[in-house]
């Protein structure tokens, strides 16, 4: 059985190399690529991302749904005041017997 030290510094070592090798190579073509993409590089007229008719059915369906979201809060502050009341009645009643 290998010994685990002598497996681990032989892997070191060529680790080493190669990313030595590797990245002299990234350096060398580094100034060749950077020229290409900046040659080629045009820049894009700005598109927004929607229309003013989309931005305008935003509007009315955020209006419309800011109703239906009052709507359902005061529903449910009604149902709260009417089980309230209905739960106090209840226990007065029950307590006062």
């Amino acid at each position: 059985m290998p010994e685990p030290e002598t497996t681990a510094e032989q892997g070191g070592d060529v680790y080493q190399e190669e990313s030595t090798s590797a990245d002299e190579a990234a350096q060398s073509r580094a100034p060749e690529q950077s020229a290409s993409v900046v040659a080629t590089t045009e820049p894009e007229p700005e598109k927004p991302l929607f229309s003013h008719e989309e931005l305008a059915q935003f509007d009315v369906d955020d209006a419309h749904a800011g109703s239906v979201i009052g709507k359902m809060l005061a529903l449910f502050f009604m149902y709260t005041v009417i089980a309230m009341g209905l739960v106090g009645w209840w226990t007065f009643s029950v307590s006062s017997k």
